[in-house]
């Protein structure tokens, strides 16, 4: 009995395996069909797979706005849950005001926009948690904790993406994600020294 827990063991681990390794895959398609980013992929994959839209339509909507994924995402939501489409929602939020104040102001469904509200946090961590719940079961305490690690809302979106919203394989991903930040610049040198000339010489006269 025990081997035969052992090999269901394994084989569970190796399935979970294959589907991260399948949704890597994904996400380096979606990446370079649409030349994207790895972040702006996996908000891609989520929104599209939470809200049933399709990855070229949403590469085609964001283009046509100008709009981020990252903006993408909660004016999509808004949207859904208001009598506004997407345009009338990226118009018409005031520069500086939070998603959360635009929702409201725009009619989103009371319900609906207080049962976000009261899991706490911006209301941009909101729309994501929800999205990656409707699209793989992820848990908030995953996100929530994965916050408090110092990532932002789409390294979580692009994390859970590449472990196919496994919470076994999550922590590996967040790693892999981290490790993959583009690099700070760093500072230019220091100039010359005061009294010193840049050249090293002597100043020339005539």
């Amino acid at each position: 009995m025990t081997n035969l827990f052992r090999a269901a063991a394994v084989f569970a681990c190796l399935t979970s395996v294959a589907l991260a390794n399948a949704q890597t895959s994904i996400l380096a398609k979606v990446q370079t069909d649409h030349k994207l980013t790895p972040l702006e992929a996996a908000a891609a994959i989520v929104i599209g797979g939470a809200l049933g839209l399709k990855v070229d339509a949403l590469v085609m909507t964001s283009r046509n706005t100008r709009e981020s994924f990252g903006v993408l995402g909660p004016a999509l939501v808004i949207s859904r849950n208001c009598e506004h489409d997407l345009n009338y929602v990226l118009k018409h939020k005031p520069k500086g005001q939070g998603w959360g104040n635009v929702a409201k102001s725009m009619g989103m469904h009371p319900g609906k926009f207080n049962k976000m509200r009261v899991q706490g946090g911006s209301f941009d961590s909101m729309c994501w948690k929800n999205m990656l719940n409707t699209k793989y079961s992820f848990p908030e305490r995953e996100y929530n904790r994965a916050q408090k690690q110092g990532l932002s809302d789409l390294e979580i979106v692009l994390a859970v993406v590449m472990s196919n919203g496994k919470t076994s394989a999550f922590d590996k991903a967040m790693k892999d994600v981290v490790a993959k930040r583009p690099k700070k610049a760093t500072a230019p040198a220091a100039g010359p020294t005061k009294g010193k000339s840049s050249g090293g010489g002597k100043k020339g006269g005539r």
